[in-house]
């Protein structure tokens, strides 16, 4: 398993774990990942590496797969973490549905 979730995180946005990043970025806005590829990204792979950026400044890194909490999900209400269902805070909501990603 080459990610937390075993699942496809390919083209899609996720939330790092909070005892992953320094304290003072571990508000969910600052956690908000979106992933381009790595094999990390896939479920069944021998490697960890998952490539992307992050939402609220556009900083591109790498993640270990394992750094992964969540997939955030768009909903009709907007979009928030998939488990747990927490609401995220507006400037990154506006963020997520103002990208082109988030609206296919």
């Amino acid at each position: 398993m080459a990610n937390a979730l075993n699942a496809v995180l390919t083209d899609k946005t996720v939330l790092v774990k909070a005892d992953s990043m320094a304290e003072e970025y571990r508000t969910i806005e600052c956690r908000l990942f979106r992933v381009v590829g790595g094999f990390g990204a896939q479920p069944f792979t021998s490697s960890r590496t998952v490539f992307g950026a992050f939402v609220f400044d556009g900083s591109e890194d790498r993640l270990d797969g394992y750094d992964v909490e969540a997939i955030v999900e768009p909903h009709e209400d907007g979009v928030h973490p998939g488990e747990p269902d927490e609401q995220c805070p507006a400037c990154a909501l506006a963020r997520l549905t103002s990208t082109p990603e988030a609206s296919s």
